[in-house]
């Protein structure tokens, strides 16, 4: 029998100050839990990026902004970003081997880049679940939340980079039950699925 686990999202946080509370110090800044990056699109959100941390939402997305400004995530022309349309202007992969072979390009067009992504951070907000469970619970839910918004349909609705790494169910795992609230938030997310 699956077990049940509810998310029960908060926020919108935002990356810059000037947009309203942000996720490094909102409430649950310090809390464990999964979360993901939203554009707000035609009186919902188009899901850009599903994470989970153990660490707290304020460092994972600390360590994420280092890893963007160091060149190890792709970075999208913000104009097109905004109309929840993925045009990458820098295009590297996060867990890249020896990823100083492929900065030059970055390194050259830092200024470019660095507007782009400042835009595009400006336009997204941040949704959290606060979660008790372990680890592995919240990677399963990060996992299930990945293939429900590459699958999600219409395919308007997938918005996010191919290639996100998911640590899935394994066959001898219980299955998770999950619902989520509020409904309606995000495009393409149904009211309960399995994890």
């Amino acid at each position: 029998m699956p077990t049940p686990v509810h998310l029960e999202w908060a926020g919108p946080y935002h990356w810059l100050s000037d947009r309203g509370p942000t996720i490094f110090n909102g409430h649950h800044a310090d809390a464990a839990g999964v979360y993901m990056w939203c554009l707000p699109f035609q009186r919902a959100h188009l899901v850009y990026y599903v994470g989970q941390t153990e660490a707290g939402f304020a460092k994972r997305h600390y360590d994420h902004f280092r890893a963007y400004t160091a060149g190890s995530y792709t970075i999208h022309r913000a104009a097109s970003f905004k109309g929840g349309i993925l045009d990458p202007i820098y295009q590297t992969r996060a867990y890249a081997k020896e990823p100083w072979r492929r900065i030059q390009t970055f390194i050259d067009n830092f200024g470019e880049l660095a507007s782009e992504l400042n835009e595009a951070l400006r336009s997204l907000v941040v949704f959290i679940a606060p979660l008790s469970q372990a680890q592995r619970v919240h990677r399963r839910l990060e996992a299930a939340l990945i293939d429900v918004f590459y699958a999600a349909d219409p395919p308007s609705y997938r918005f996010q980079d191919a290639g996100m790494v998911a640590h899935r169910r394994r066959a001898d795992e219980t299955p998770l039950a999950v619902t989520s609230s509020p409904t309606g938030l995000f495009h393409g997310l149904p009211d309960a699925f399995e994890a």
